[in-house]
């Protein structure tokens, strides 16, 4: 289970607001063994005297269907009388989506239905915490800028009649950095060497730094940056000198580490410190987005819109998984030679009442950032075993195979471990060795070797493994000594666009699959001239357009039918 903020300097205290006794004890009893202070009201009078009695509340948890008062009513009213003070997460087991987006525009932080998953809960409050610590931490280095005008300037700082007094420190610039791969690194290393690894980066960046700016550790392993330097094209030429200083390896115990950077970048001119750390902390999210992770993005009034539509996707994702809106299509995957079919891949689909069908590039980074990543993985994998089970009996096919993908990048090591104990059991449905886990090569690295144990014995209990996108990733072979991969399968993009250097790393790849016993298993086939292609590198099975696009359950049955596809290019949806 997550850890709350157990240091003392992120501790907040939290007041409970429920109507139901029975659920405000139980609540109250899973926070405090978390190490929080709590304070516990069951009606909207009894919160306002607690907050009025206790200043050091700084989170409220609220239910929205009381007797006396609505709790979005509720959060409203305090939200005026309180109006730097607070943060709110509602827990309701009332709350439809459009409760969900209603609290979001009002700044809730986190919405969640009963019966929650208390670890994503204690996570969350884990998460807010942090962010209150670094507020609180930025608000004396930004403090004498927020409310000053671009023309005023200290008392002193004109004429010669006054002594010279020292001009205090002030920022233009906040930017929050965080180190790429922040979460692998902290998942795989001890807790000292994972500080040791901060340290030495913190030490390397203030050496680029000069009387203009200032630089402190944040919670959760981020650094913030203020700085008096007056352009963005300052800024950038300064991110410039941080990445460099970050290019030679960081040598922790032994270890050698390659740290890459990112920057959320806000403006500090007339703004409240909370509210610049938190533009800051937005332009971090999109930063994490770039190729490679990492980059500088400045906040924007777009991207701030951005962000709300982002958590209006995360809370009808949430509701999407209770309402079963979410489901798997399946792409099958053919014999090149004679188009006979040898099995699918399972693909996730949400059919939204409110988007329509939405493709994963829709909602896999939403669904990612929810922290609801890890059910629907292991979701996915008992649905597809379940129907895989379904075919083989329904045809004979008992050679018939299913893969899932997997994105252990995304797991922590709680939730991997979980998904491991559901895959044991799903590899029990179908034939022995028919059911596979496709692992993209950002997935577990060389220092996961509790995720690369975790795997080896999902393959002994009988699933097997595609390394998926193969070509696309970073130390690519390297993945080939953890696991026994039994295919590899070559990423669309070397397939779709036939350039020469593309064609010269399909050929590569088609024959290191030969050498090494494994098979290669082409994506992207849309036309006949690409099918020719691979069948003269000695392809032997691919999938794409040209044979059939993701279908769902009902008509990839039509295809077992027949057991070839003829090639052909059907509409996209």
């Amino acid at each position: 289970m997550p850890a709350p903020a157990a240091h003392a300097a992120e501790a907040e205290e939290l007041l409970l607001v429920d109507d139901d006794v029975d659920a405000l004890v139980e609540l109250a009893e899973l926070l405090e063994e978390s190490g929080y202070r709590c304070h516990v009201a069951h009606d909207a009078a009894a919160a306002r005297h607690f907050l009025a009695a206790q200043p050091g509340i700084g989170i409220a948890l609220c239910d929205l269907r009381m007797p006396d008062i609505d709790g979005l009513t509720l959060i409203g009213e305090l939200q005026q009388t309180y109006p730097q003070r607070l943060d709110y997460v509602v827990i309701t087991g009332h709350g439809d989506l459009d409760d969900a987006i209603a609290a979001m525009r009002l700044g809730v932080c986190d919405f969640f239905r009963k019966p929650f998953d208390p670890a994503r809960l204690l996570e969350q409050l884990a998460a807010l915490c942090a962010r209150r610590h670094n507020a609180r931490m930025s608000a004396p280095v930004l403090a004498p800028a927020a409310g000053r005008g671009e023309d005023e300037r200290p008392a002193g700082s004109a004429g010669g009649a006054l002594p010279e007094l020292p001009v205090p420190f002030l920022p233009r610039f906040l930017a929050v950095l965080e180190l790429g791969s922040l979460e692998r690194l902290a998942a795989a290393l001890p807790t000292r060497q994972f500080m040791d690894v901060l340290d030495l980066a913190g030490e390397r960046l203030r050496a680029v730094l000069n009387d203009a700016d200032r630089l402190q550790p944040l919670a959760g392993g981020r650094f913030l940056l203020t700085t008096a330097r007056a352009t963005p094209a300052e800024i950038e030429a300064l991110y410039a000198r941080l990445v460099t200083s970050l290019d030679a390896p960081i040598r922790a115990d032994g270890l050698e580490l390659q740290a890459r950077l990112r920057a959320g970048v806000a403006d500090c001119k007339a703004t409240a410190p909370e509210a610049a750390l938190a533009r800051a902390e937005q332009a971090l999210v999109q930063a994490r987005t770039l190729a490679g992770g990492t980059g500088l993005v400045f906040h924007t009034e777009a991207l701030g819109a951005q962000a709300l539509a982002d958590l209006e996707i995360e809370s009808e994702l949430r509701q999407a998984r209770l309402r079963d809106e979410l489901e798997l299509w399946y792409q099958p995957i053919v014999e090149l030679e004679n188009g006979r079919l040898l099995g699918f891949e399972a693909l996730l689909r949400w059919q939204s009442p409110r988007r329509g069908l939405v493709a994963p590039a829709g909602f896999l980074p939403a669904l990612q950032r929810s922290g609801l990543a890890g059910q629907v993985d292991a979701w996915s994998l008992v649905t597809a075993a379940t129907q895989l089970a379904r075919w083989q009996r329904e045809t004979g096919r008992r050679d018939l195979t299913m893969s899932v993908n997997l994105g252990c990048a995304h797991l922590a090591p709680g939730e991997f471990d979980r998904y491991c104990a559901i895959a044991r059991q799903a590899v029990r449905l179908p034939a022995p060795g028919t059911l596979r886990i496709e692992i993209t090569e950002d997935g577990p690295g060389p220092q996961r070797e509790p995720y690369l144990d975790g795997l080896r014995a999902l393959h002994l209990a009988g699933l097997r493994f595609y390394l998926d996108d193969y070509g696309t990733g970073e130390a690519a072979l390297s993945r080939l000594n953890g696991l026994n991969f039994e295919a590899i399968k070559l990423d669309r993009s070397f397939v779709l666009a036939p350039t020469p250097e593309n064609l010269a790393i399909c050929e590569t790849v088609i024959a290191l699959g030969r050498r090494l016993g494994l098979a290669v298993i082409a994506e992207g086939i849309e036309d006949a001239a690409a099918l020719e292609r691979l069948l003269g590198f000695g392809c032997r099975a691919g999938q794409g357009y040209w044979f059939s696009p993701p279908v769902p359950a009902d008509l990839a049955a039509l295809m077992l039918r027949s057991q070839t596809l003829t090639p052909r290019v059907p509409k996209r949806a």
